[in-house]
Formats: structure tokens, C-alpha cells, sequence
């Protein structure tokens, strides 16, 4: 069912649950199934004697083993021998790698079982996630997991981080109407998806997913069920090995049959063809391949880039350049401050700040509405204003006692409209309007200097050149400032510092 096209007293009635509260008890024991837990598929781990034979089975491994064979039907017993331990290296040092590094893998997963809250029978439960069932009524607040794919039938200024579906760094608003056709998880702001965070906000919502069928959960099963391909050297050492198998028994064949013209007992035409196939493998190619892949594994471990399968690492060694659509977002998934710009800096985030520079963060911190959540024991909010908190914590500016120092007596939200938002703090008997925003509205509302403005302007489109996002910061103090909710009333803020960019 398409429940994002449904209002939420169809999806209610269509899961036969009870909105106000919940799913009963015995209507969940119907539903729940040890078959159907809510638990993504998770690929079982490599097991060692499937990595212990999948390094003997390659074309040029078996042209090895067929040389210890021939060498012991001509009683070359040294030539076995050397054969034989060459294989043995090359299976121990393959095997070694790929074993460590699919026991790394696993210690890479996390196994913390997800707790949510839950309506049921009129009663708000908190329980393992995996126990959740299709039609139980799902309680979020911000800092929360979303525990399976929800239909959300209430909302308080929910944003939700959908990064890891959408792959947009910003937060998105969530709403409750139902909403037309479209193919986009992005675009379906109605429904709140397993694995994402909720970043600010309460919420409720109706369980219409679990598992493996969930939007997680389906790209989850294609990554299970992966193409099974070979890299460009197993490619070449496959049709080395068939050219070289073919180049052997022609020139045993021919050797073998000039023997038979030049009247050669058979016996010794025999002992020569073996010698001669067995000579003409080239038994340090393997180990030499092995040797030099290991290598190039252990130089990329040191960074931080984990290769499960030995053959993967000429293939990922030959990248040169990877192409992406989003600057952080991809590898990181969040956001850091980079540079700031004042009258008296321009550069990079260090510890021995100069002083507009340190005040820039002390503006970022007071206007800022992230949060430390001691659940998750990090900063919860918009991605942007989570790194500007971090920016000032890195510098030793202690956040908690600034803003009790500092409390924010008025506000006006930021919206698209405005592009940016105002907070009133008071500062001992004074007060400080802060304006956080984008470049041009408040270097606009700014009475500055001409050469002034046009150093910061300079510096803005530097940034934008290389593709930073930018904020800036402006602020005013005195006795009498009061904050009007009345966009007139914010049409010019005079200071003798002028307004700081980071």
C-alpha cells in the first residue's frame, strides 16, 4: 500500500489500529512472529575454511597443483616440493589478510539494541525495537532512532537527518496531510523512515513497514545479494593462465611429436614433456602477485580504508578520481567549520584566535538552537549549527556556562523568507541582538564602511567559489534593545564592529 497517499484515518483503519491507543495485546501477539522480526538481513561473516579454499580456486593455483601433480609422475620430488611450498605461502599469506580483515569488518558492526516507545493497550511502553509490529503507534522525540518505517500522524516541529536515504545534509520538516504520487523518498514528508534521526521535535506514527521491508531494509537485501564479477587482474591472470595452459600443450605436443619422427623411446618423450610443462610454469608468479596486493592492503589500512577481499585491492588502488554529487555528506555526514572572516582574520579555525574571531563564536553559540542530547552523548539540530558549537568547544569556549552567562530573552525563528534569525540575550544589565543569516541580508542591515563592505563581499564570493557554505553574524548592544517581532524594526543595526563571517 501506498500510505503516504492515504490520510491518516485510512492508514489506521487499513492496519486495523487503534489511533488514541494503540494496538491491544492480544492483537499483538497475533501479529508478532519470530519469522517476522523487525531486523534488517545482515550478511552472516565468512566463514574461515570459505576463505581457506577460496584462495585455491583460480586458474593459475590449479596450473600449479597440475605441476606438483606431473612432477611426482616423473619422480621430480625437489621441483614438487618447491611447487608446493610456493602454493602453501600464497594460500597462508591470502588467507591471513582476508581473515583479518573480515574479522575487523565484523567488530566494525554495532550490535546496541535500539529501545523505542510504543501506545499500546492506552499505556506508552518502552521496548526493544525488534519487537515492534505492523499498526503499533510509535512515540518519537528528538535524539531518537525512528525504529521502523512510520506513517506520522502528529507532528511538533519535526525534523528528521534522512542523509543516509537521501543523502541531503539539511534536515527535513515532516508534515501529516497526505500527499500525491511521486517515487522520491525525499519527497514523501509525511512518513518517517528505519534508521534516520530525529534532530529536533516530537512525533507520532503508525508502523507500516518492519525489516527487510522497509526502505533501509531493501537496499540492504540488494547489498546481500551483490553482481558477482571479476576485478581487472583476476581478469588477467585468468586469461594469462588459459594462454599459458594452451602455449604449454603446444609446445609439449610438438616436442613430443618430434620425438616420435627422431625415433625417442616413448618412455623418455613421457619424462620430457612432463619436465617440460612443469618448467614452463611460472610458479613465483602467484606468490609475487600476492606479495605485492598484500602490500598495497596494509599501505591502505594505515588510511583508515579496510579491503575484505585481497584481489579488491589492485581494483580500489587504481581509483584516481571519484566523482559525487555532495561535499561531506557522502563520507562524513555532517559539517565542519572551515575558515572565519573578520575585520582583523581571515583563516583557518586554530587555537590562539584573535579577538573578533573569538567573539564570532561566542555570537555562533548564544545564536544557535542545537543541543547536547545525553542519550546519543553528541549535539542534536541543524547541521550548521551543530558545527559551529563544535567549532567553539574545540577552542575551549565552555558552551553551557556562556549561555547560562548569556540567556536569550527573545527570538525570531529563522525562516526561508527572512534567511536568517535574531536572538535577544541579556549581558550582565545590558542587552545583545545577534542576527545569524545569509551574507548579503546582513551586511545589508550593517552601517559600514564602502572599503569595508567590499572586503567582506570579496571574501564571501572566495568562499562561495569553493563551494563552503557561509554565515554571518552581526550583533548590537545596549540598555534599551527590545525585540519587536516586526521585520521594519530590523531594517539597520548599528555597531562599531562590523559584522563577522564564518
Amino acid at each position: 500500500m501506498v500510505f503516504y497517499k492515504q490520510t491518516i484515518e485510512e492508514v489506521a483503519r487499513n492496519l486495523k489500529t487503534d489511533l488514541k491507543n494503540g494496538l491491544g495485546f492480544n492483537d499483538f501477539l497475533k501479529r508478532h512472529s519470530k519469522d517476522n522480526l523487525n531486523i534488517i538481513l545482515r550478511k552472516s561473516p565468512t566463514r574461515w575454511v570459505a576463505i581457506l579454499f577460496s584462495q585455491i580456486f583460480s586458474p593459475v593455483m590449479f596450473i600449479l597443483l597440475i605441476a606438483i601433480i606431473l612432477s611426482l609422475i616423473n619422480k621430480e620430488t625437489n621441483d614438487a616440493i618447491f611447487i608446493g611450498f610456493v602454493v602453501c605461502i600464497n594460500v597462508l599469506i591470502g588467507f591471513l589478510q582476508e581473515f583479518k580483515a573480515e574479522q575487523a569488518a565484523e567488530k566494525l558492526k554495532s550490535f546496541q539494541v535500539l529501545k523505542c516507545m510504543v501506545r499500546r493497550d492506552g499505556k506508552i511502553l518502552e521496548i526493544n525495537s525488534v519487537d515492534l509490529v505492523i499498526g503499533d503507534i510509535v512515540l518519537l522525540a528528538a535524539g531518537n532512532k525512528v525504529p521502523a518505517d512510520l506513517r506520522l500522524t502528529k507532528v511538533l516541529d519535526l525534523k528528521i537527518q534522512e542523509a543516509i536515504l537521501t543523502g541531503e545534509a539539511e534536515a527535513a520538516s515532516k508534515v501529516i496531510e497526505s500527499i500525491g504520487e511521486t517515487s522520491s523518498i525525499g519527497d514523501k514528508i509525511n512518513m518517517a523512515f528505519m534508521g534516520t534521526l530525529v534532530v529536533s521535535g516530537k512525533a507520532e506514527g503508525i508502523v507500516v513497514a518492519i525489516g527487510s521491508d522497509t526502505e533501509i531494509g531493501k537496499i540492504a537485501r540488494f547489498i546481500l545479494v551483490p553482481k558477482k564479477s571479476l576485478t581487472l587482474l583476476q581478469e588477467q591472470l585468468k586469461s594469462f593462465s588459459w594462454f599459458l595452459a594452451f602455449m604449454m600443450i603446444f609446445l609439449v605436443g610438438v616436442v613430443f611429436l618430434l620425438g616420435v619422427f627422431r625415433h625417442i623411446p616413448i618412455h623418455d618423450l613421457i619424462g620430457l614433456s612432463i619436465a617440460l610443462a612443469v618448467k614452463a610454469i611460472p610458479e613465483g608468479l602467484l606468490i609475487a602477485v600476492t606479495v605485492i596486493l598484500t602490500i598495497g592492503m596494509q599501505r591502505m589500512l594505515r588510511k583508515n580504508v579496510l579491503i575484505k577481499k585481497l584481489v579488491a585491492a589492485e581494483t580500489l588502488g587504481s581509483v584516481s578520481v571519484i566523482c559525487t554529487d555532495k561535499t561531506g555528506t557522502l563520507t562524513q555526514g555532517v559539517m565542519s567549520v572551515k575558515s572565519f572572516i573578520t575585520r582583523d582574520y581571515n583563516g583557518i579555525l586554530r587555537l590562539n584566535l584573535p579577538k573578533l574571531a573569538k567573539e564570532l563564536l561566542t555570537l555562533s553559540i548564544l545564536n544557535n538552537d542545537s543541543f547536547y542530547n545525553e542519550e546519543s552523548k553528541k549535539y542534536l539540530g541543524n547541521s550548521t549549527e551543530i558545527a559551529l558549537m563544535e567549532a567553539a568547544i574545540k577552542i575551549g569556549v565552555d558552551v553551557l556556562d556562556c549561555q547560562k552567562k548569556f540567556p536569550r530573552v527573545g527570538e525570531i525563528p529563522f525562516s526561508s523568507l527572512l534567511k536568517y534569525m535574531v536572538t535577544l540575550n541579556e549581558v550582565g544589565e545590558y542587552r545583545k541582538l545577534i542576527i545569524k543569516g545569509a551574507p548579503e541580508i546582513v551586511l545589508n542591515m550593517c552601517n559600514i564602511q564602502e572599503n569595508e563592505r567590499k572586503y567582506f563581499y570579496d571574501a564571501v564570493s572566495n568562499g562561495a567559489k569553493l563551494g563552503l557554505r557561509i554565515v554571518a553574524f552581526a550583533s548590537k548592544d545596549g540598555k534599551n534593545i527590545d525585540l519587536n517581532m516586526k521585520l521594519e524594526n530590523l531594517e539597520r543595526i548599528n555597531r562599531d564592529i562590523p559584522p563577522t563571517s564564518g
